[in-house]
């Protein structure tokens, strides 16, 4: 039976994402060391914040390094501080003393030359069913695309993007009809963490044959940007529905085309429900029924408005809503 913890791993991670994984990694072999982005700023404050996956590597009291770039002389600092001599263990290379990089939502490209440093190699988790989604929002764009299934992949990394041959991969996920972003994520998560500690054993005892992608088949997805929460009305609920649930809570979406105000401003859709109710009314017009806020979608669709969030305002319920603001 292998012992984990004769082996020394670096994690590259950031998010939450990464962090439930770290957290998981370490029930059985604590990295030596962490390697996050640096702390960025948040909310109206602009408070500096350090990442998920730094707040609980500082808790089990691992060593962090947050590079702002991953050069040569990040690659000296590593090379310097981490690969000294070391005892070879079942005929690795003995001269490095970091056996495996796990990477995680981390958030940078790595080079190559950092890649191969471990003399297991870096191994990667991506939660997509590679080479579907292979990019920086596997997630949201299943569920932005409607999509019912899903699943996680390990890979050998290379310098291209998820491009890497597979090393391990789980069958196919059920996607629920009603997770949003950060459900799907913990659950991913979770799925993706087992799968690494199953797999690092017969890695390590080398009883894994990496298989090649087929690049024929790869699809991709993009970093997302703000601007990707801006509703476009004349899809079907069920589209701007499956929009919600993957830029939830983050970028969320919005507009400021609202039909059926007095003065239409840009308002956020906090929380919001499909439904089989059918309007006549030009897509994007807020109207009320039976005490109950809707708006008009593509197709006579519509959607009920839970909550929302008025510029400036802070959210509230689609009851204050009607009581506040007048409509036509």
């Amino acid at each position: 039976m292998i012992n984990l913890n004769n082996y020394k791993i670096v994690f590259f991670g950031t998010s939450e994402f990464g962090a439930t994984i770290l957290t998981r990694l370490c029930q059985v072999v604590k990295p030596i060391l962490v390697i996050t982005t640096p702390d960025e700023k948040f909310g109206r404050h602009q408070i500096l914040t350090p990442s998920p996956v730094k707040i609980f590597s500082l808790e089990q009291q691992i060593n962090v390094l947050q590079p702002e770039k991953l050069d040569d002389k990040f690659y000296k600092l590593l090379d310097s501080r981490w690969s000294l001599p070391r005892t070879t263990i079942q005929g690795g290379n003995d001269k490095s003393c970091v056996d495996l990089f796990v990477v995680a939502a981390y958030g940078k490209i790595i080079p190559q030359n950092i890649l191969d440093m471990p003399q297991f190699g870096s191994l990667n988790i991506h939660p997509s069913l590679l080479p579907q989604y292979r990019g920086a929002s596997p997630i949201q764009t299943a569920l932005l695309n409607g999509n019912n299934q899903t699943g996680v992949t390990i890979i050998l990394m290379d310098a291209k993007i998820d491009h890497g041959p597979i090393v391990a991969q789980t069958p196919i996920i059920k996607i629920l009809e009603t997770e949003k972003f950060p459900e799907l994520r913990d659950r991913l998560a979770e799925i993706s963490a087992d799968l690494l500690i199953k797999t690092l054993p017969d890695w390590f005892n080398k009883k894994i044959t990496p298989q090649p992608q087929n690049d024929q088949t790869a699809t991709f997805c993009c970093l997302i940007k703000k601007e990707a929460g801006q509703i476009n009305w004349q899809n079907t609920a069920s589209k701007i529905f499956n929009h919600w649930r993957a830029y939830y809570p983050w970028p969320g979406i919005y507009s400021s085309e609202f039909g059926g105000l007095k003065n239409p401003n840009l308002i956020k859709l906090i929380e919001i429900k499909t439904n089989s109710l059918t309007s006549n009314l030009k897509p994007g017009t807020l109207f009320t029924f039976d005490k109950k806020l809707f708006v008009t979608c593509g197709q006579k669709t519509t959607l009920e408005i839970i909550s929302l969030q008025p510029a400036g305002k802070n959210p509230m319920t689609a009851s204050s809503f009607i009581n506040g603001y007048p409509q036509t």
